[in-house]
């Protein structure tokens, strides 16, 4: 609590402070102290919601008005929502899996379909995580769109579903054609790393993991290429949508695909996406 004014007046009154109306602490204030003072309480945890504090001079002098200071403190827990095929599915159970396992920051998550993006209000998670874009068509696609820009986040894998696609929904990525497209059903392993972007503290690990297949793309004019494959194709790229940021990741959470929800490396790439 920062205290200012008249040194003087503080004579003989005492600061108290409250929280939801509850006293939870109190100091007897000097008149030698030199303003602005500041002095701070210990007032232990606080739950998931809004709290009020208030801090107050006692007793009151001929100037109530000034004698107490007030604040809204809101607790919030960050949410992620986690679109899936099926809640059941192994790609939605590892990321849940990795979100739940973070300790910091420590995340709820909830599942749903592809549907939830058009019918309710997405500001209230941190972040959206979409297990294969192309669950995204239509109603759903706009409804992820209007969250990114206005400033939300989200991480797009791309899987079965988005090679049914001409381009990735939201993030316009092409698919690739021809010898690039068949290349997709092939062994590949990760061959650049750009080691200075904070999603990628594990550089050497990404050497290590095995990708059976992916979806090959071409990354869209202004998209930042953080992973390529030997050949050159992206594995993930990242952009600005407005004033919110989009990663799209080349490749499903699915054994029959690659290794990387068994690796070591998957919980930590999950926390810093």
């Amino acid at each position: 609590v920062r205290v200012e004014g008249d040194a003087a007046a503080l004579a003989g009154r005492t600061l108290v402070l409250e929280v939801n109306g509850a006293e939870r602490g109190r100091r007897t204030l000097s008149s030698r102290a030199t303003l602005p003072d500041v002095q701070r309480f210990e007032i232990g945890e606080l739950g998931q919601g809004e709290h009020r504090l208030a801090a107050r001079l006692t007793p009151a002098d001929d100037l109530p008005a000034d004698d107490g200071a007030y604040a809204l403190v809101r607790r919030v827990q960050p949410k992620v929502l986690l679109v899936a095929a099926s809640a059941a599915g192994d790609d939605a159970t590892y990321l849940r899996a990795a979100l739940q396992a973070l300790a910091e920051p420590r995340f709820d998550v909830e599942v749903s379909t592809a549907g939830a993006l058009a019918t309710r209000s997405l500001s209230e998670f941190a972040a959206v995580v979409v297990s294969d874009a192309g669950l995204l068509a239509g109603a759903p696609e706009q409804g992820l769109r209007k969250y990114v820009e206005a400033g939300g986040a989200a991480l797009l894998t791309l899987g079965p579903r988005t090679l049914q696609q001409r381009a990735v929904p939201l993030a316009g990525a092409l698919l690739a054609t021809g010898r690039a497209r068949a290349a997709g059903e092939a062994a590949a392993r990760v061959a650049e790393v750009e080691q200075s972007h904070p999603v990628l503290r594990e550089p050497g690990a990404w050497r290590s993991i095995r990708f059976f297949r992916h979806v090959p793309v071409i990354a869209p004019d202004g998209a930042q290429v953080l992973l390529r494959f030997e050949g050159d194709a992206p594995l993930l790229f990242e952009q600005s949508l407005a004033k919110g940021r989009l990663l799209t990741f080349a490749s499903p959470l699915d054994r029959a695909w690659n290794d990387l929800a068994i690796h070591p490396l998957f919980v930590r790439f999950i926390a810093e996406s």
